[in-house]
């Protein structure tokens, strides 16, 4: 049920502690929602990313059209329409995600996030995230309800259903805008 994981979003941008996203292997769509929601968020720097909703007949969930295009700012329509893969290093690049770091780092790297943030100052971190919510999301809840009217109408279209289709045939959709 797509509200479990927008409550789970919210939560994550709501506890006033720190979050920290581990990032090994591919990650698309709903989990780079995830990935986004989270105050840190450290990637392999080769892993796979991308937001693939178009190319099987969706719009972008669980706060991504928020979380991503106050990120990259015109960049987002080139990510969301596309699909496009891009690497973890890339990411980085980009401002989606905090780090790109070699897949043998990444353990000790989140793990040491953890620990400097464990021993910080949490009353400041609350604070601080606090401030960031209201200046990046105070619309994140009504944008994620937008995000949900879309899901409904596009997982009941014909393209949505021509992309499945051919994913489980291994063809390339053919949209018709229906």
């Amino acid at each position: 049920n797509m509200a479990n994981f927008n409550h789970l979003v919210l939560y994550i941008r709501q506890i006033e502690k720190p979050v920290v996203a581990w990032i090994e292997g591919a990650c698309a769509g709903g989990g780079m929602s995830l990935a986004m929601a989270c105050d840190f968020a450290i990637a392999e720097e080769n892993t796979k990313m991308s937001f693939a909703f178009s190319s099987i007949g969706l719009a972008p969930d669980m706060g991504s059209s928020v979380l991503l295009t106050r990120r990259v700012g015109a960049r987002a329509a080139d990510l969301f329409m596309t699909g496009r893969r891009f690497t973890g290093k890339e990411a980085a690049d980009m401002g989606i995600i905090t780090r790109a770091v070699p897949a043998e780092e990444l353990e000790e790297n989140v793990k040491k996030q953890i620990t400097a943030l464990a021993n910080g100052p949490t009353l400041s971190y609350a604070e601080i995230k606090g401030g960031i919510n209201r200046i990046m999301y105070p619309d994140l809840h009504q944008c994620m309800n937008l995000e949900a009217d879309y899901a409904d109408r596009l997982t009941h279209s014909a393209d949505h259903a021509e992309a499945v289709n051919a994913f489980l045939e291994k063809r390339k959709p053919v949209f018709q805008g229906k």
